[in-house]
């Protein structure tokens, strides 16, 4: 399974859930490893199996973090092993070796439409035409692959290959996220708030902020932001309610440039 980068700094949603699957298949017997893709992306192994044991209990003997960024220490591949991306480089990546493997096709762990996450520019091509190599999806939610099938997007133009998709829902840990006993005692909208990435439309939030905020419906709300990097200033909504910026705190917070609000885990 390949992911760009993996060390504390950059262990947010999407390569947690990498690492979820990752270990899910592991634990059916299947051998696997993590492997970074990244040059000077290393991983520490003290934290690496902290951080999975923190995430999802015990982890599988031999499942492993490697680099395949080092020419002086190139990584052993195997004819028949299967590979798994996780990001459009890492397909990228893959595409001038999938001739010389016995199995050509690989798995594509698809959990956003990425040319969104660039311009009109060489990433952007890069990344669409990612879609039209030979790989099996794997959609982390039904609405992700609704909006491929619907979209035709590169493979997915066939119908057929749309219907080879595999789809997973997101998993709520009820240990750790549950409602309080009885009536709250206060309603508090959170919003996900990075704007200097323009990804995430953070002015389009605003502006519906704004406007939810002037609603009787919301009348009495708390309105927070979070998942900002660094520091966000407070934005005024109307003039009795104010969005202002969650504090961090949580065990996965610690040594990451994002910010959350719960008070075990999140992800920026």
């Amino acid at each position: 399974m390949l992911l760009p980068v993996l060390d504390s700094d950059n262990t947010t949603g999407g390569p947690n859930t990498v690492l979820h699957l990752a270990l899910r298949i592991a634990r059916h017997g299947v051998p696997m490893r993590v492997v970074t893709t990244r040059p000077q992306a290393a991983t520490d192994p003290a934290w690496f199996r902290r951080h999975l044991a923190q995430l999802v209990g015990a982890v599988p003997e031999g499942f492993e973090a490697v680099s395949a960024a080092d020419p002086a220490a190139p990584l052993a591949i195997g004819r028949n092993d299967v590979f798994m991306a996780t990001h459009w480089t890492t397909a990228q990546q893959l595409k001038p070796r999938l001739a010389e493997m016995g199995q050509a096709k690989f798995v594509y762990q698809i959990q956003d439409f990425e040319p969104g996450f660039h311009p009109w520019s060489s990433n952007y091509a890069l990344t669409l035409e990612a879609y039209d190599l030979d790989f099996l999806p794997a959609f982390n939610e039904q609405g992700l692959a609704d909006y491929f099938a619907e979209g035709r997007i590169g493979r997915f133009a066939d119908p057929g290959f749309a219907r080879t998709s595999l789809v997973f829902e997101p998993a709520v840990d009820r240990g750790v996220f549950f409602p309080a006993a009885g009536p709250p005692s206060r309603w508090r909208l959170l919003f996900y708030a990075r704007p200097t990435n323009e990804r995430n439309l953070f002015g389009l939030g605003l502006q519906a902020l704004r406007a939810a905020a002037a609603h009787p419906a919301f009348a009495g709300w708390e309105f927070q932001a979070i998942g900002g990097r660094g520091s966000l200033p407070d934005f005024e909504l109307d003039d009795t309610r104010t969005l202002r910026n969650g504090p961090c705190r949580g065990w996965i917070t610690r040594g990451m440039r994002g910010c959350c609000v719960m008070p075990t885990s999140c992800c920026a």
